[in-house]
């Protein structure tokens, strides 16, 4: 599969000391997400927590001090200029079909053969992810999805 960047949705609730929520939107699968903040001080240090939630249970949760280290320590920049990447895939496994069985899948079933290697049986139909906002002034953000 190819993966491409697409433009989410806005996410609502983005401001000073809140909690913005980002609906995904079904029928791809995410292999990360990245956000772009703006405003007069925001920056990954004012996120205090981000949480990926599908079908109502909690599935990924992380600091945004935690997701800078993380980050750094998998080789990629220090998040600067306001953008920081979230990855799905376990960065770094040796096989890519390895990777991509980390990423995470919405939608229906592509295909009904169990043993066909993209089977998903129990794809998410809600997927979203909310971001608590702390000591920031004016923020704003926007999302970009890496999808297959």
């Amino acid at each position: 599969m190819t993966k491409r960047f697409r433009k989410l949705p806005s996410p609502s609730g983005v401001a000073e000391d809140s909690t913005a929520t980002l609906n995904l939107p079904t029928n791809a699968t995410y292999h990360g997400v990245q956000l772009q903040m703006g405003g007069t001080t925001f920056d990954i240090g004012d996120i205090a927590e981000i949480r990926l939630n599908g079908d109502g249970r909690e599935l990924f949760k992380i600091s945004g001090a935690d997701l800078d280290i993380a980050n750094k320590f998998d080789g990629r920049a220090a998040s600067a200029n306001g953008l920081a990447f979230i990855d799905f895939e376990r960065y770094g496994l040796i096989t890519r079909n390895g990777r991509e069985l980390t990423a995470v899948g919405t939608g229906y079933p592509r295909v009904t053969d169990p043993s066909a290697r993209d089977f998903n049986p129990t794809p998410l139909s809600v997927l979203q992810m909310e971001i608590d906002i702390d000591g920031s002034t004016a923020p704003t953000l926007e999302a970009r999805a890496m999808v297959s």
